[in-house]
């Protein structure tokens, strides 16, 4: 951190450069607030909805995700959830399954008035 210090006396900015330091050193050693419980869950569900997809349970999968991006769009992890339904679906349509990619696809625009 940068200080501009407009001061000619060096005894005031001397003791001002010890407390900036003190302040950093102490700020340092804080704990950082461990995340919310809301935001533990989130990111466990967006796990167990990667799981559930690595474990070749689709539509489980779709559930977990749908729900996150449905209703907690304006997090990170909704978000990260409605990338992965457009993952899906596009794998579906690259694999020759076009009604279940039309179907994610048709789902997924109803997020639009969400």
């Amino acid at each position: 951190m940068t200080i501009e210090i407009v001061n000619d006396n060096p005894r005031e900015i001397s003791d001002i450069r010890v407390t900036i330091a003190e302040v950093e050193m102490i700020t340092s050693t804080v704990p950082k607030a461990p995340p919310s419980l809301a935001a533990q869950v989130l990111s466990r569900l967006l796990r167990m909805g990667d799981d559930y997809h690595r474990n070749q349970s689709p539509h489980q999968a779709i559930e977990v995700y749908f729900q996150l991006a449905e209703n907690h769009d304006e997090t990170l992890e909704g978000k990260e959830a409605l990338s992965r339904l457009m993952g899906i679906a596009d794998e579906y349509q690259r694999t020759g399954n076009s009604h279940m990619a039309r179907s994610l696809y048709d789902r997924l625009m109803t997020l639009e008035d969400v």
